[in-house]
């Protein structure tokens, strides 16, 4: 089985960003534009010295590779003679941004700037990003999924960049007790990022999350062509089934279902391939609807 990145407790901490010796400051030429001696040269200086140590986990420790931006995942396995460097990394090991190989199977990755999410620690921006910000990593999880790759649900292992207001998955992996036919990327988007703490705050970013990931698919069918990532009714009714339990007590369940009953609906419009002018702006219009009525079931103060 590939060995995937390890979801790295201190990777992206508070500590690791604010320590200037951990800070990743890329000097000079490209580390993968070295000679195959330059890279290893590289890489045994950065595992001989234990302060560049940025994670550790039961796979391995991670070492950051000084005046790069780039990291290295050492197994118990691994020795100093690392053979030659393999640039040519298979496709399935991209989606852990795996960037070489060596003989021995050490892995050298690129680090993704920014903070792992943290259930607690989330800020409020997450959960109102745009709707690219979470288009982003669907796609990931739904490009991986043709590889047999499954995004290792958690939130650290989910990089926030503020500034880019970007979402990027670092861990995946394959795992036989997966449904890779049953797939739900929204779901699985949800469970990684939601507050799984019991407080009436918690709840309501919960379903302040919720809504964002049904207008972001709202959003993708109302671009027409086809979705970048899949959009099932198994996928909205189990986002909706989240959403339910932790309604407000008093919530109209009139309303509840009627918003499912209208996003089903929509749906099965988008089913339709050829569509006339009119049923255009007809689907339009429902889209613009349940966006609303989303907002008000579910993020109603």
């Amino acid at each position: 089985m590939i060995s995937p990145i390890l979801s790295f407790q201190n990777l992206y901490s508070n500590n690791f960003k604010n320590n200037r010796q951990h800070q990743v400051v890329f000097q000079g030429r490209d580390l993968l534009k070295l000679t195959q001696l330059g890279i290893t040269k590289k890489v045994r200086s950065a595992v001989q010295n234990n302060n560049n140590i940025i994670g550790s986990g039961g796979e391995g420790v991670v070492y950051r590779i000084p005046n790069t931006d780039y990291c290295v995942k050492i197994t118990g396995k691994d020795i100093l003679h690392f053979g030659n460097w393999n640039m040519d990394v298979p496709i399935p090991e991209k989606f852990n941004h795996v960037v070489a190989i060596s003989d021995n199977g050490t892995r050298i990755m690129r680090i993704i700037e920014g903070e792992h999410l943290d259930y607690i620690n989330n800020p409020d921006e997450v959960y109102s990003l745009p709707a690219e910000s979470y288009i982003g990593i669907l796609k990931q999880f739904t490009e991986a999924k043709k590889y047999g790759k499954y995004f290792d649900i958690s939130p650290k292992n989910i990089i926030y960049n503020p500034k880019q207001k970007t979402l990027t998955a670092i861990d995946f992996t394959v795992e036989e007790s997966f449904d890779y036919d049953e797939f739900m990327p929204l779901s699985l988007l949800f469970k990684a990022m939601r507050d799984e703490t019991q407080t009436i705050s918690t709840s309501k970013r919960n379903r302040q999350l919720i809504a964002r990931l049904l207008q972001v698919a709202l959003d993708s069918i109302h671009k027409g062509g086809e979705p970048e990532f899949p959009i099932s009714y198994n996928d909205i009714d189990t986002l909706l089934s989240y959403g339910l339990k932790i309604l407000p007590q008093g919530t109209s369940a009139r309303k509840f279902n009627n918003l499912k009953k209208n996003i089903f609906e929509i749906l099965k419009l988008k089913e339709d391939e050829v569509q006339s002018t009119e049923k255009k702006i007809f689907l339009s219009k429902k889209i613009e609807s349940a966006k609303a009525n989303i907002d008000k079931l579910f993020c109603a103060k």
